[in-house]
């Protein structure tokens, strides 16, 4: 199952005040986060000013990932953001090669302040071989198109038997969490709201709200991941996050 994902804030951050032009029809582009990164970093001095809630969640994500990576490894982290799950890692991890790739270099404020030891890049020529590479909630905010073929062009980055962990929050409770059970009323629901919200947002909610992304299921992800000729390695629930590994 497939949602479609909209937003009118982030990290407090109502996007009406961006100064930029928004759309329910197209998802945010290049030019949409670096507006809002330029408002962020006016806004947070530090990882500490962002909320409780949000740290907490991104540090049991951080802790899912670096469990993972195996001893000594050089380790790539595509679509890094702000740096905070690297940043967790790598205070933890000091045997790990770390790079970080995101889209935005103006994102990577933080990051370059306080991690000099971690190298970031926005040129993906620039980029190695690594034995692992971690994508978290990057892929929502691409088509499936989009997505096979930027997962296409990162596979020829991995070393042999290396490995993509994948963290998303997929369009099926269960698939997040293991306690909740799956109810069939509850994804008819979803699917009649996904139907109807850009409906209502084009009525009322025009140029207040922007198109964020897709909200996947397990099986969703599992059919890009095999267009771009991965394979599923494993498949799980933790940290509130549906989290999939792909291997070449």
């Amino acid at each position: 199952m497939v949602i479609k994902a909209f937003e009118s804030n982030w990290h407090n951050i109502d996007f009406k005040e961006l100064n930029i032009n928004l759309t329910i029809f197209k998802l945010a582009d290049i030019k949409f986060y670096d507006k809002f990164y330029e408002e962020f970093f006016k806004r947070y001095n530090d990882f500490d000013d962002l909320s409780i809630n949000w740290r907490t969640n991104k540090i049991e994500i951080a802790k899912a990932i670096e469990k993972k990576l195996l001893k000594n490894s050089r380790v790539l982290s595509y679509g890094c953001g702000i740096g905070f799950i690297e940043k967790f890692i790598v205070e933890k991890r000091q045997d790990l090669k770390f790079d970080c790739f995101d889209f935005s270099d103006t994102a990577s404020k933080w990051l370059k302040r306080d991690l000099s030891n971690i190298y970031f890049t926005s040129n993906h020529k620039k980029l190695k071989k690594y034995d692992f590479i971690f994508m978290v909630d990057l892929l929502y905010a691409m088509g499936d198109v989009e997505a096979t073929n930027l997962l296409k062009k990162v596979k020829y980055l991995l070393k042999d038997d290396s490995k993509i962990i994948i963290c998303n929050t997929s369009s099926q409770e269960n698939e997040n969490n293991e306690n909740i059970k799956n109810s069939s009323t509850k994804n008819f629901i979803k699917k009649i709201k996904n139907l109807i919200r850009p409906v209502y947002y084009f009525l009322f909610k025009k140029n207040k709200v922007q198109f964020w992304g897709y909200e996947r299921d397990k099986e969703s992800y599992n059919k890009i991941f095999k267009k771009a000729g991965l394979m599923i390695d494993k498949s799980y629930s933790e940290a509130n996050q549906l989290i999939q590994i792909f291997k070449n």
